[in-house]
């Protein structure tokens, strides 16, 4: 999936790879860097399900958190810009046990519960907002049809993300692990997971000390850290208790996922070629699917499916596999079958999916572009900030015939991904339009959002 040799394949899927489509990760890569955002249903959830009881627990309000999961192999999590957190990929993958997610978490809930960031220098501070602000930019150009710009952007807010983690000291350090017990004892969750990735840190501090400087590893590793984890555990039974089973054997859907989405094609089948149970079958799916052996990436899921029915997130990738074979009347019945199995807001990104299939057909059906709007409508809940939404919302009000709505939502689009002088000149358009056609409430948003831009663009002047 490296937007290079595949480069013609990725442009006709951009808009899947990237928002909001389900198991599909949104690059932004080139010749010299891997930088990725991932949005993935499934993954998002378990995250949601490991971290908002910690969030809680911690006397913060879930509605000001975000998640975030980043594309990279190394073992890490960091906070930046607020109440964000960011997830490297390679946290995931390398562990079997979601008590360490839970730990490090809980760790960086730590730190934002302790106002660490805040507490930092002015620059520091300055620069966790530019790495937030950075990555949300990124973002907005890759769907905007603008991949090597985001990459530029993504790689520059992910060099800023790593200084940003070194600004830490050892005693706010100590201080989250503090706070990360406190929050997982109080769960009656594992303290374990913490011990486990402290004690890797350790061992790699040590056996890389001549190559790389220790207070580079962004979470640098001490005895005092791993001997209070361990005086801990001493005395809390919950200690090395078993996790949860449900998220258990979410997190290894997940990690399986992740694998056969991010890992060598070919390592993957052969190394699972002997292995039968579902996470091994999973991994193989999506390894062949990236194959383009479609036959073989469809057998594997119809059995993941039989064998587990009410499975949302299997339909979504059913849905997918069938959507890059262009057999998108298939993909849109998957997708709607994802969307019925599937809870809030969980479903979100098959609800955009769903809609951009119908899109994809290029049909003028009203029942259809209403089923399309409806879908997209709802996952504005969740994802009203999602520039892909509104982009796509436009797409349908054109094709149904409805200027000025297609004319603002594009408005909304270019405001959300700050090109305000686009944002500005469309809003103005569908103001025109309302006048033929009047559509109250669409006109006062367009007229809203003049001013709103108008009153931007004032205040950047003084």
């Amino acid at each position: 999936m490296i937007l290079q040799k595949k480069y013609k394949f990725l442009l006709r899927t951009i808009i899947i790879l990237f928002s909001i489509i389900i198991h599909n990760f949104i690059l932004a890569k080139n010749l010299y860097a891997q930088i990725s955002i991932i949005r993935e249903a499934e993954t998002e959830k378990l995250l949601r399900e490991i971290c908002y009881p910690i969030f809680k627990v911690a006397g913060l309000n879930t509605k000001n958190l975000k998640i975030y999961i980043v594309n990279d192999d190394s073992i890490n999590a960091f906070v930046a810009g607020g109440q964000n957190i960011f997830v490297n990929s390679g946290l995931i993958k390398k562990f079997s046990d979601p008590s360490v997610i839970a730990g490090v978490i809980a760790h960086e809930i730590g730190h934002i519960a302790s106002s660490h960031l805040a507490k930092s220098s002015e620059i520091f501070n300055e620069n966790a907002n530019n790495i937030f602000l950075g990555y949300l930019l990124g973002i907005g150009a890759i769907i905007s049809g603008n991949p090597e710009v985001g990459s530029a952007i993504l790689m520059g807010s992910s060099h800023i993300g790593n200084r940003l983690a070194l600004k830490f000291n050892r005693s706010q350090e100590e201080s989250a692990d503090i706070l990360a017990l406190k929050y997982l004892e109080k769960l009656k969750l594992p303290t374990k997971g913490l011990l486990e990735i402290m004690s890797y840190f350790e061992e790699q501090s040590l056996v890389y000390k001549n190559i790389i400087n220790p207070y580079e590893l962004t979470h640098p590793a001490s005895s005092s850290r791993i001997k209070l984890i361990k005086n801990h555990a001493l005395k809390y039974k919950y200690a090395n208790a078993k996790f949860d089973k449900k998220i258990t054997k979410n997190f290894h859907q997940v990690k399986a996922k992740m694998e056969g989405f991010l890992d060598d094609i070919e390592t993957i089948i052969k190394t699972k070629e002997t292995k039968f149970d579902e996470d091994s079958q999973l991994s193989k799916a999506i390894a062949f699917f990236r194959k383009s052996d479609f036959q073989n990436a469809h057998k594997l899921i119809e059995e993941l499916i039989k064998n587990n029915p009410r499975n949302g997130f299997l339909y979504e990738l059913k849905a997918e596999f069938l959507f890059n074979e262009n057999k998108i009347f298939e993909a849109i019945l998957y997708y709607q079958k994802a969307i019925n199995y599937l809870d809030e807001p969980s479903k979100t990104l098959s609800q955009i999916a769903f809609a951009n299939a119908i899109l994809e057909l290029k049909t003028n059906d009203k029942f259809l572009l209403n089923l399309a709007i409806e879908n997209l409508q709802k996952s504005q809940k969740y994802e009203n900030d999602n520039a892909l939404i509104f982009k796509s919302l436009a797409s349908a009000y054109k094709l149904d015939n409805k200027e000025g709505k297609a004319y603002l939502m594009l408005a909304e689009y270019h405001y959300i991904i700050k090109e305000n002088d686009k944002a500005q000149k469309l809003a103005n358009e569908a103001i025109k339009e309302f006048e033929k056609t009047p559509d109250k409430v669409s006109q006062l948003r367009a007229q809203d959002l003049v001013e709103i831009i108008k009153n931007s663009q004032e205040k950047s002047k003084n």
